[in-house]
Parts: C-alpha cells; structure tokens; sequence
C-alpha cells in the first residue's frame, strides 16, 4: 500500500522537471534569438534549418525517403539513400564518418532511426530534421 503513494510522488515530480528549452526566460531575447537558430546536438527544427546550412556549408543534408517520395520533391542538394533498400546500412557505413549530416524523411521517424544507427555506428555530428518533409514543406 505505500508503493502507490511513492509512485504517484515519483511520477509527478519527473512531469514537474523542464526541458532545456523550458529553462529559457522569453523576456531573454539573445537567448529566444540563438533557440531559433543553433540547433541542440541530435536534433533541428526546419526554422534552425537556414541559419545551420550557412553557417555549416560543408553539413551535408541526407534525404533517407524513398524513390517515390523523392519524386515529389526533396530539399536542394540532398544526398538520397532510401532507409528501405536492402542495402541501406552497408550505404551508411560507406559515408564519411567525420561529415556534419542533416538527415531527413517524411516525418522524422526514419531519420531519427537513422541518427541512431550514425550514432552506433561512430559518426561525430549529425541531426534529425524534426518532422521532416512534412514541417519543410509546412514553411
């Protein structure tokens, strides 16, 4: 009977604790500023997207969809390599582990898979696109 009270304890002081972003005052306009334009390592939103690729001409932007996604369009200058072929972690393993990558799909959940596979696999920078295709086109 005492371990329900210290679970629901458990549980609400882990919903009470803030994220990074949460910790940010929005009275803190250079802080609000740097939010939009400097992504947290692992992850970047499609406003981040802009200031990121000029500041990083060298990232490369990694298109994980397949053929017939890309066919309907994609961002300029992605690589692509389709999450789906049965080829696909051989072809990750032949980029460039030392490279800065965007990686994106249609909504974040391959490429989020994919950043984890990077990550196993020894890569040193890469980001997941945040909703993908779908926010890109949504701007």
């Amino acid at each position: 009977m005492r371990i329900l009270p210290l679970l629901l304890l458990l549980a609400s002081l882990a919903a009470c604790q803030s994220t990074p972003a949460e910790n940010t005052s929005s009275s803190n306009s250079e802080a609000t500023s740097e939010q939009t334009t400097m992504p947290q390592k692992g992850s970047m939103t499609v406003a981040q997207l802009p200031a990121f690729l000029a500041a990083n001409p060298e990232a490369i932007l990694l298109d994980v969809r397949t053929p017939g996604e890309i066919a309907g369009g994609k961002i300029d200058g992605a690589i692509e390599l389709d999450y789906r072929s049965p080829d696909f972690q051989q072809k990750l393993q032949e980029l460039d582990k030392d490279q800065t990558y965007v990686v994106y799909c249609k909504s974040g959940g391959r490429s989020g898979r994919t950043c984890q596979m990077m990550e196993a696999a020894g890569f040193s920078s890469y980001y997941n696109l945040e909703g993908g295709m779908n926010a890109y086109n949504q701007q």
